[in-house]
């Protein structure tokens, strides 16, 4: 009986020992430099990752360039010494690692390389190049989703799609679409960018005075359209006009809040998913400010002659 658990303490002690090794040599792996510089959001870390903003970048080196050293062919350390260049600021150091981890196929390097060329940090801006790291890095499972949509414009989501189509690719003027209603349009959604902290004057004064003719005199006509449309009857039956003009009054109250919504809801999609200064939301000011300029001005006596006297 003393043998029988001897040997089947033997035996537990045997597994224990086999667990601890399994243990001890899974936390060989994780090195300072993981700990120091790995990132959070790296699919293939070993430590849990800090933020580029916590980095210290001095041990960060210290320890990168020791583990690079004692395994040059880890992959993993030549991307997280290139973390530990950059948040020393040694932009051109940090690129040269990022390149190297990317072309040995490390992932999350493809992410750097991306953000690299979208900023021109160690190298040039290179808008084309910045979303093929990107769509790199997320075809192989790593980060870069929201910035591949900050680079590339869609028109999904927004209140009229094809509308935002056809001004991102510069045909607005030659599409259906009512010149003048796109003027208004076009004033509110780039007024909602000039309320924004850091996306002022993101067109010229010219083409935002051109925008503000157009609201102000299609405005001051329906508003004109508005009051004719009681007062033609108001001869006939005065109680009838009267109740008609105040629903019409509210239907075109309503009517206006209700765009606004809709104008402020398609600034604030294309304000989180580009900004005010992309590659996208340049060239959409850069439309809209082309398209401000070439569109001729309402006439008003035009307008009246259409909304007010039906001509």
């Amino acid at each position: 009986m003393f043998k029988k658990q001897k040997i089947g303490s033997c035996a537990f002690c045997f597994v224990l020992l086999l667990f601890s090794g399994a243990v001890n040599a899974a936390y060989e792996k994780v090195h300072k430099c993981d700990q120091l510089a790995g990132h959070p959001k790296d699919p293939s870390r070993m430590a849990k990752g800090v933020k580029f903003s916590q980095i210290v970048p001095r041990p960060a080196l210290m320890a990168c360039a020791r583990a690079v050293k004692s395994h040059p062919d880890t992959v993993r350390f030549i991307y997280q010494l290139g973390r530990a260049y950059e948040s020393s600021g040694q932009k051109r150091k940090a690129f040269k690692y990022y390149k190297l981890a990317a072309d040995k196929g490390y992932v999350i390097a493809n992410y750097n390389l991306g953000w690299a060329y979208a900023q021109g940090t160690g190298t040039s801006i290179n808008y084309p190049r910045a979303l093929s790291y990107f769509e790199r890095s997320v075809r192989k499972g790593g980060p870069g989703a929201n910035e591949i949509r900050r680079i590339m414009f869609s028109p999904e989501g927004y209140s009229n799609e094809d509308f935002m189509k056809v001004l991102y690719i510069g045909e607005l003027r030659k599409t259906r679409f009512n010149k003048s209603k796109a003027a208004k349009y076009l004033h509110q959604f780039t007024q909602l960018f000039e309320n924004t902290s850091g996306c002022k004057n993101m067109i010229s004064g010219v083409a935002m005075t051109k925008l503000l003719k157009h609201t102000q005199v299609n405005l001051l006509t329906d508003m004109m359209a508005l009051f004719a449309g009681g007062g033609q009857r108001s001869g006939r039956d005065w109680g009838a006009s009267a109740l008609d003009g105040y629903s019409r009054g509210r239907q075109f109250s309503e009517n206006i809040v209700a765009k606004l919504d809709r104008i402020k809801a398609d600034a604030k999609l294309f304000h989180n998913r580009h900004g005010c200064h992309t590659p996208v939301a340049k060239r959409m000011f850069a439309e809209i400010d082309a398209f401000a300029r070439g569109v001729s001005g309402p006439s008003f006596t035009d307008q009246v002659r259409s909304k007010v006297l039906g001509q």
